[in-house]
């Protein structure tokens, strides 16, 4: 990041404002908020907010880290997930899902294109977080029998990173017509088709047709 703070080392307040600031900038856009938007939205004077962030591009950053910090919590959790490595992958799934369906569209946009360095090092930071994950998913998969036992767990988690590039990339989503969340969902059944094994297929099209999962 550019910034020398960082979330992780705010006071519980200030991480407070930057969560609620991340979000805002998810559901509305980055280049749409002000700082004016933003303290009106989180009820706090503009004050408030320059005690923690010299300038919106500052609060950018901080949001992205956050951003990082949530998915590797969420990854940690998920990783040793109730049930099966399928039944782990689907929870990491239902929550990707649920942070995505509500981003904007010009979020990706405007942090290629006036936030690169920041945008680049969150995608580098959430690329090593999902390689692990992957990993770790795909071997527990392997010792329960529910991914087949000839795939290479390091080599398929990096297939999975280039997937997971595709979902960050404004013109590729654009091209694929779909919300972000859907293409990510679409990204997801390919994953786990290529890798499950008869017994894996099986609990895989089973979960399918939960209606929770497609009402999550």
């Amino acid at each position: 990041m550019e910034n020398q703070a960082t979330y992780t080392t705010l006071d519980d307040r200030g991480r407070e404002l930057i969560a609620g600031a991340a979000l805002l900038f998810m559901r509305l856009g980055i280049k749409a908020v002000n700082m004016d938007d933003l303290a009106q939205q989180l009820a706090v004077s503009k004050k408030t907010l320059y005690k923690y962030v010299k300038d919106k591009r500052e609060l950018v950053h901080l949001a992205l880290d956050w951003i990082t910090t949530e998915q590797s919590r969420m990854m940690e959790v998920l990783v040793d997930h109730p049930g099966t490595a399928i039944d782990a992958d689907f929870e990491m799934m239902r929550q990707t899902r649920a942070m995505l369906k509500d981003l904007h569209p010009s979020v990706l946009f405007d942090l290629e294109k006036f936030y690169p360095r920041a945008f680049a090092a969150m995608t580098e930071h959430r690329d090593r977080v999902i390689q692990s994950a992957v990993k770790r998913n795909l071997l527990r998969g392997q010792q329960e029998g529910v991914y087949r036992s000839d795939i290479h767990p390091g080599v398929v988690a990096q297939f999975f990173v280039a997937l997971a590039h595709l979902t960050s990339q404004p013109r590729q989503l654009a091209a694929a017509g779909c919300p972000i969340a859907e293409f990510h969902i679409q990204s997801f059944q390919y994953h786990i088709r290529g890798i499950a094994s008869e017994q894996g297929l099986a609990q895989l099209e089973a979960k399918l047709r939960d209606e929770s999962f497609h009402e999550s």
